[in-house]
């Protein structure tokens, strides 16, 4: 994991915490305790960057389908059966 160092809004003073990678929609990470990297974390629908709670629709509207693209870009690699003769009695999952 790459941890955010500096902040990262176009004012280059403020540590937006919902800036979302464009490539793998990830957010940055920040070591708890880091001078100019404060922020909050809750379970409250936040607003995109800036990460302050939001109530908006059109802002619900967009996390839904932000997260939900970030889960659909996860690679699963296809499972792999390791049973060449097809006459396996028992799945082992792990």
């Amino acid at each position: 994991v790459q941890f955010a160092t500096a902040p990262n809004a176009d004012d280059g003073a403020t540590f937006w915490p919902y800036l979302r990678d464009p490539e793998t929609l990830a957010r940055p990470w920040a070591i708890p305790g880091t001078p100019g990297l404060e922020h909050r974390i809750g379970g409250l629908e936040k607003a995109d960057k800036t990460g302050d709670i939001s109530y908006d629709p059109a802002n619900h509207d967009f996390m839904v389908r932000t997260r939900a693209a970030r889960i659909e870009a996860i690679g699963v690699p296809d499972v792999e059966v390791d049973d060449p003769d097809g006459d396996a009695r028992v799945l082992v999952l792990g």
